[in-house]
């Protein structure tokens, strides 16, 4: 070891430059050590920036869907609240022309309305206004609560018994779902109570507006925003996939294809959490007057909705984060650069002036020599 330090030594007095250059080294790596731990950090902060505004932006989504929603709810308690003190049993022919003219002025004020029917308690159509010289003259919405043969089925109990449901569907004929397809929004309020059943209002209204303001708000996403069921079948983001609980034997589920995610969905907190694949950020979308918090499971109302953010790790790599938001870190960057320049410099500067400093203190020790070898000889 003493054999090694004396031949650095030498090599150091040989060469001038080795010593400054030595001493930049634990300048370099102080400079890459905090480099490294700076972005790290950075990158941390910028993941979970964006499950906050994921979050945020799911918030956002899922209020605006809420407000359409009460917007429709409104409009079909507004109906209702005159059939209320009305026997629609009893009603005559005058009667039912009146409530049919009052329906034609909805449709005819509101182009989003496709048909509203007004059901008797055994089921039977009272009276029905439609859109006509549309793709909706044809549709028939006392077929959706035919017991098991309709197109709800089993489902058809669970409606009557809540005080109203609203519900995304595919637009539909006598021959079943019309291609291309059309989303509907389906809401069924039935009148009178559980002791006393007058009969059920339903109406059908247009609902390609509002999911393709969802798929335009979605754009904002660092990821992907599904509109889902409660059981996980896509209505909005799913592309081949969406409205699969009517297709249920050719859709897949997001629990299929995103265990998960689906589990973190499960876990029904409204909030952004990071799961291994990604984050995840959710809130609830009711369509009746009141909703369980519950989210998941096989059976459920329609109604019951999720609204889902999914930003996959793909999205959230440290290069396409940190490229793509350069002012968060590149100023502290710049002064770390700096700084470590001038440390740098100094470094050297010490280095060199040592280096110089010793050479001069060896030609003194040199000069001391020959000038006392001189006096010994004379």
């Amino acid at each position: 070891m003493k054999h090694l330090a004396d031949r650095l030594r030498v090599l150091l007095e040989k060469d001038g430059k080795i010593f400054p250059l030595l001493l930049l080294l634990p300048v370099a790596a102080l400079f890459l050590i905090t480099l490294s731990g700076y972005l790290y950090f950075s990158y941390q902060q910028l993941r979970q920036a964006v499950a906050e505004e994921e979050y945020h932006l799911v918030s956002q989504v899922a209020s605006n869907l809420d407000e359409q929603l009460s917007t429709v709810r409104f409009e079909l308690l507004d109906m209702a609240r005159p059939l209320q003190a009305l026997g629609l049993n009893e009603l005559q022919a005058n009667e039912l022309d009146s409530l049919s003219q009052r329906f034609d002025s909805v449709l005819a004020s509101n182009s989003n309305y496709a048909a509203i029917v007004l059901l008797d308690s055994a089921g039977e159509v009272l009276t029905r206004s439609r859109r006509t010289g549309t793709e909706f003259a044809a549709i028939e919405l006392a077929d959706l609560l035919s017991g098991d043969t309709g197109l709800l089925g089993a489902a058809t109990p669970s409606l009557l018994a809540q005080p109203m449901t609203s519900f995304f569907m595919l637009l539909f004929d006598d021959n079943g779902i019309v291609e291309p397809r059309v989303p509907m929004l389906i809401s069924i309020l039935p009148l009178g109570d559980s002791q006393q059943p007058q009969g059920t209002l339903i109406t059908a209204y247009h609902a390609g507006p509002m999911l393709e303001q969802l798929q335009a708000q979605a754009v904002q996403s660092q990821g992907d925003l599904w509109l889902l069921t409660n059981t996980g079948y896509w209505i909005s983001g799913g592309a081949e996939h969406d409205f699969g609980f009517l297709f249920p034997q050719q859709a897949a589920r997001v629990a299929q294809r995103y265990p998960e995610v689906w589990a973190a969905v499960i876990d029904g907190e409204e909030r952004a959490l990071t799961i291994d694949s990604g984050v995840v950020s959710q809130a609830k979308v009711c369509g009746r007057l009141s909703c369980p918090s519950a989210i998941g499971g096989e059976e459920t109302v329609p109604g019951d909705w999720v609204l889902l953010s999914f930003v996959a790790n793909a999205q959230l790599t440290a290069p396409g984060l940190l490229a793509s938001n350069t002012g968060h870190w590149l100023p502290m960057l710049t002064l770390l650069l700096v700084v470590s320049l001038i440390s740098a410099i100094g470094a050297w500067y010490l280095g060199v002036t040592t280096m110089a400093l010793r050479r001069n203190e060896r030609n003194l020790r040199q000069a001391n020599i020959l000038q006392e070898a001189f006096f010994e000889k004379n």
